[in-house]
């Protein structure tokens, strides 16, 4: 089946604005998609291994650096970590300092298994910007952060 895909050029304003909403959405399921294909033989989506990467990167994280870094609900966030707690990949450490806050610490076995979905990422990643030269990705990045303040 053939799919149906708008022009890649608009004649009014309302055309640009549904063009650009079109291939930003277009976009983030293709990513979600291969990324989460990618990740299926870990039994790990894509949300929970940007959760790994983040916890391994700042040593350990909080629920709540992963609400400000992830655009997703706390609930969601939160069911994720439950989920990586369960499949025996991170645990939860109170502070001695400040028994509120909760650190959330890769285990042995995500140490071993974060870089082999690191390298699927990296995998994701250099398919999607194969042909994609660094001064578009610049210029991509430049508009998609000046979109995310329009929202702000």
């Amino acid at each position: 089946m053939a799919q149906h895909l708008p022009p890649d050029s608009a004649e009014t304003t309302d055309d640009t604005l549904y063009l650009v909403v079109f291939w930003l959405s277009s976009l983030t399921s293709a990513v979600g998609r291969t990324m989460a294909a990618n990740l299926k033989p870990f039994d790990v989506t894509p949300l929970e291994f940007g959760i790994l990467e983040h916890c391994e990167r700042h040593t350990a994280g909080t629920l709540r650096e992963l609400v400000q870094v992830f655009p997703v609900d706390a609930s969601v966030i939160s069911r994720a970590v439950q989920r990586l707690v369960q499949k025996g990949l991170l645990t939860r450490r109170r502070l001695h300092s400040d028994r509120r806050v909760v650190r959330l610490i890769l285990t042995q076995d995500a140490a071993e298994v974060v870089p082999q979905l690191a390298e699927q990422g990296r995998a994701s990643q250099a398919q999607l910007l194969r042909s994609i030269s660094e001064d578009e990705c610049a210029a991509f990045i430049a508009t998609a952060r000046k979109m995310l303040a329009n929202l702000s």
